[in-house]
């Protein structure tokens, strides 16, 4: 066999900083829990180029923030408990390119409202029954927006940029279920319904 070529040299390094608060309470028939996130992350995506193969260097950065506040509730009614949560969420994405390719710094915002309800029945002693119906959302990843590109140049801006171009994907969901208990054995049974908007997905020959 002939000579083993040089391997391609990539380099990355990464900063991030966060914080988390939370609370939690029981008044009587009322829990309650509720809490705040934010997170600031940046990434370089660094390559240093091999000019044997035409593959030239780049240094690009990635930056993401992002902040979120929930609320979770339940209220026990006898044998039936009613319970819903709320999330708020917004997250920024912010690229700045390689130098020299005169493109300049793009950026994204989003922001989510995700809900749920939700309720528990015990019918007896050995029927538990349960639904619940909410809906969620996520904005895309870098490997999303970019088409799994680790460096936006010129020739890729026209097809990758804006940023608006990949939409987040929201799903609904409804279940119902039920648990049997037998002796100390129990079963859970559990249907749900699930529908995607704007679904990030794979396409072609592999999915």
């Amino acid at each position: 066999s002939g000579p083993t070529a040089p391997a391609l040299r990539y380099n990355s390094s990464s900063r991030w900083l966060g914080a988390v608060a939370a609370a939690h309470s029981v008044n009587g028939r009322l829990t309650f829990d509720g809490g705040a996130h934010t997170m600031a992350y940046s990434k370089d995506h660094r390559f240093d180029g091999r000019a044997d193969l035409g593959y030239p260097a780049y240094w690009n950065t990635s930056f993401k923030t992002e902040a979120s506040a929930f609320a979770k509730a339940s209220y026990a009614l006898g044998e039936t408990t009613l319970f819903g949560d709320l999330q708020l969420r917004t997250a920024e994405f912010r690229y700045r390119p390689t130098e020299g390719y005169g493109l300049d710094d793009v950026s994204e915002r989003w922001s989510f409202t995700n809900p749920k309800v939700g309720i528990t029945m015990r019918a007896n002693d050995r029927v538990t029954l349960f639904a619940s119906y909410g809906t969620t959302s996520r904005e895309p990843t870098r490997s999303d927006l970019f088409a799994g590109a680790d460096d936006v140049t010129p020739d890729d801006a026209p097809a990758l940029l804006p940023l608006d171009r990949v939409k987040p994907e929201h799903v609904t969901d409804l279940e119902l279920g039920a648990s049997l208990t037998f002796g100390r054995a129990t079963v859970t049974i559990n249907g749900f319904n699930m529908g995607f908007g704007d679904e990030i997905a794979r396409t072609g020959a592999t999915s």
